[in-house]
This record gives C-alpha cells, sequence and structure tokens, in this order.
C-alpha cells in the first residue's frame, strides 16, 4: 500500500493490527462522540493562501517553553506504543528527534523513562499520572535526573473512560488468550511473531519502580 495521507496509515494499521489491538489504537470512549468531534474540529480548519508573497526564505522555527524548535509541534503522549510496533516508544522518540521537536512520554509507556532518554538525542517531555503520590515524585525525579525538560501533568483522569470497543473485546494488559485473540492473532502473522519474538510489551515506567504491593497499573487501562 502506498502512503499518501493519514487515512491509508489507518487503513494500514487495521490490516496489520488484531481487532483487539486495533480497536485500543483507534477507539474513544462510550459513543466516541468527543472523537469525531475532534476530527470535525480538524477538518475545520481553513487555509488562507497568500499570492505574490516571497517565499524563498521560508522558517517555521518557534521557541516553545524557552526551547527553540524546528516547527510548532511537539509529539503527545501515547500509551502502550509497543503494542503496535517493537519498541515504539523509541522508534517515535527517534523521529521526532529528527524532525527538531519535543517527544513526549507518556506514563503508560512500553519503554522506560532512562530506555528513551539513552535512545533519543531530541527534546524530552514527560507526561504524568498522578495514580499514587509516592510514585508520581519517583518519576517525576527520574525524568528530571535523565535530561527530560518539561513536565505534563494529566488532570482529566479522575476515572476511567468507558471504552466501549474494549470492553466488548475483553482488552486487557497482559492480553487475554482466549480463543477468539488466538484466532485472531493468527489472522495477523506478522504482528504475532513481533509479540513471540520481543515479548509481551508492559508498562515500563511501573516495571522499574521503587514501590511494592500498590495496585497501579490496573488505573490506566
Amino acid at each position: 500500500m502506498k502512503i499518501v495521507s493519514y487515512h491509508d496509515y489507518r487503513r494500514l494499521a487495521k490490516s496489520r493490527l488484531p481487532k483487539m489491538v486495533f480497536d485500543y489504537l483507534d477507539g474513544g470512549a462510550d459513543d466516541e462522540n468527543a472523537l469525531q468531534h475532534n476530527r470535525n474540529e480538524f477538518a475545520n480548519v481553513r487555509l488562507s493562501p497568500k499570492r505574490l508573497v516571497d517565499v524563498s526564505n521560508r522558517n517555521i522555527e518557534r521557541a516553545i517553553l524557552g526551547n527553540k524548535q524546528a516547527a510548532p509541534f511537539a509529539v503527545a503522549p501515547t500509551g502502550l506504543n509497543g503494542l503496535f510496533s517493537p519498541e515504539g516508544d523509541l522508534k517515535i522518540a527517534r523521529a521526532a528527534a529528527r524532525a527538531g521537536i519535543p517527544f513526549s512520554l507518556s506514563t503508560a509507556s512500553t519503554s522506560s523513562i532512562e530506555e528513551v532518554a539513552q535512545a533519543s538525542d531530541g527534546e524530552l517531555w514527560f507526561q504524568l499520572y498522578v495514580i499514587h503520590k509516592e510514585l508520581a515524585k519517583q518519576f517525576i525525579q527520574r525524568a528530571r535526573d535523565n535530561g527530560y525538560q518539561t513536565l505534563i501533568l494529566t488532570v482529566d483522569v479522575a476515572v476511567n473512560g468507558n471504552r466501549e470497543r474494549d470492553l466488548k473485546n475483553g482488552f486487557s494488559l497482559p492480553i487475554k488468550y482466549t480463543p477468539k485473540v488466538i484466532w485472531d492473532g493468527a489472522l495477523h502473522p506478522s504482528w504475532s511473531w513481533n509479540l513471540v519474538k520481543y515479548g509481551m510489551p508492559k508498562l515500563a515506567n511501573f516495571e522499574t519502580a521503587e514501590l511494592n504491593n500498590i495496585e497501579i497499573q490496573s488505573a490506566l487501562m
């Protein structure tokens, strides 16, 4: 498939990923009205082209939060990227560094704060869910020690979204191997092979946290 648009990427992802995994990537909460609203808002953005203007010296560099960037963009935090592609967080962080824009690492990443810092020489931001105060302090300190320059504090997830697609599919991490899930995996051999080769993705920041006997991972699922 020749990729020329966002829609092509979406179709390619749908063909390569098991339904359970694609729905987690593609879906939203409840009837997904907010998801459709976001699409509509982007669709309503209009460009105002100017004619007969000298564009020989184009420059979209911007200073954001005191740092110079190649463009006025940043990669937003997304969780479980390793479920879609092995070492997904590392790949996106490297791509952002090449583009000269910041990469935001999710609390629910499948590569740790330290692993991403070692893999990328670009500007790094860290997104924090305050699930447990002591754990939050650890994450902030680890991000600071590893050169993350900006903290994104998430305050709009007091309770988990009612993601109906995930509930219908029985989505969880680690994945529960029901006959339906196994059959879907067999229909997507490249994804299943990566799972065998690289292992089941985990919430890496929690795996390396120095905090015991606290049920924290389920708060992000």
